[in-house]
């Protein structure tokens, strides 16, 4: 038992480490108060689990063991909706089942209370009871009907996550994926160690991977759309300026929203990031897994892509479009949202720097911009 406590131990101060980084970031990827709840949430069950394997001594240890498993029991499905809700918070609105998700988790929720808290009070032991030698813990008839009841949901939350990667930035859609994945691997192995929490330990290391991919990413990222900061890409673009000499051609392709201070003035500051947020997840599908996304300022965005082809920029600018156009079609938006784009392509041997091709792809966006707001009557400034 020493061992267990330990290993606890253990836990808890991983989950402690994971809420003191967490303190301070706040990004659109970090997801930061959604986060934090599932951390306390975890940190709160595997307290009370210690406390359901303090040992029967006593009435007074007999009635707080026997509250500790009540509660835990009852708040495990809590944790798990809330994991639902953290990796909806990373999706889009064109969620995939999310209705019918939603409503068979909270279903689950409220029938596990109801269903252990008739069992103790008619004490019938469906889950637990404390009946063993010594007044020691047992497990239940319908314990393993409600783990693989629990190992079920997890894992529809895990193929719900898939089914929806295709509306996950594509810098957190790894991450993303691990975070319901490993918590089933490890709950497929609980039934089986009734010594140890596995369930916890998998609960614990989604946790601290997750926190670890975005502190990791954080500060390359825009806090606002989750797209490339244009630090980082300033630091990409020391990178190649560094190289002697380049096989591949690479292009710069500079977009800015049209009419965003259309948006602005006519729904509101809030509706203009939402725009922003908006464009930025529609360029984001339309682009190549090689291509780096950047918030450039403000409603402007720049995409640098390696290993160019001729007609790269020319389908990736066709893709955005068609995309904008979908999001249209849909009517999501009281507007239409479109975009000026803007390219230009460096040959291996062109000598121009890269700020000297971002200008150019500047100077082509501003021309098409001049178009768009002379074919809408709209003032150029």
């Amino acid at each position: 038992m020493e061992i267990y406590y330990i290993f606890l131990l253990y836990i808890l101060t991983i989950l402690g480490v994971i809420l003191i980084y967490n303190r301070d970031v706040d990004s659109r990827a970090q997801k930061q108060s959604s986060f934090r709840r599932l951390v306390w949430m975890l940190m709160v069950m595997v307290i009370v689990d210690v406390i359901g394997r303090i040992g029967v001594t006593d009435t007074l240890t007999l009635v707080a063991s026997w509250a500790s498993n009540y509660f835990s029991y009852i708040i495990d499905p809590i944790y798990y909706f809330l994991v639902f809700q953290y990796i909806n918070d990373w999706l889009d609105e064109d969620r995939i089942f999310y209705g019918m998700m939603h409503n068979i988790i909270l279903v689950f929720v409220n029938l596990n209370t109801a269903l252990v808290t008739f069992s103790q009070i008619v004490r019938v032991n469906w889950f637990f009871d404390f009946n063993g030698p010594g007044g020691q813990y047992q497990r239940g008839s319908l314990y393993l009907v409600r783990a693989i009841v629990m190992i079920t949901i997890f894992f529809m939350i895990l193929v719900y996550t898939l089914i929806n990667k295709n509306h996950i930035l594509a810098v957190n859609k790894g991450t993303l994926i691990a975070f319901p994945m490993i918590p089933v691997v490890f709950g497929v192995l609980q039934p089986f160690v009734p010594g140890m929490c596995f369930e916890y330990v998998g609960m614990s290391l989604s946790c601290l991977v997750l926190l670890i991919s975005v502190q990791s990413n954080s500060a390359n990222l825009d806090a606002m759309t989750g797209t490339m900061s244009r630090r980082r890409l300033n630091m990409v673009i020391n990178n190649i300026d560094a190289r002697k000499e380049r096989s591949d051609a690479y292009a710069f392709m500079m977009i800015d929203i049209n009419n965003f201070k259309g948006i602005n003035d006519k729904y509101g500051h809030q509706e203009g990031d939402e725009a922003i947020k908006t464009v930025a997840d529609a360029i984001g599908r339309s682009i190549r897994k090689s291509d780096v996304l950047c918030r450039y300022g403000g409603d402007e965005f720049g995409i640098l892509m390696s290993h160019c082809l001729p007609d790269t920029p020319q389908d990736v600018c066709d893709r955005i479009g068609r995309s904008l156009t979908s999001i249209n079609s849909a009517h999501l938006k009281p507007y239409e949202l479109s975009v000026s784009v803007g390219w230009s392509v460096c040959g291996p041997e062109d000598p121009r720097k890269v700020d000297d091709v971002i200008k150019d792809a500047d100077d082509a966006m501003y021309e098409n911009k001049k178009l768009y707001h002379k074919e809408h009557n709209i003032p150029f400034r």
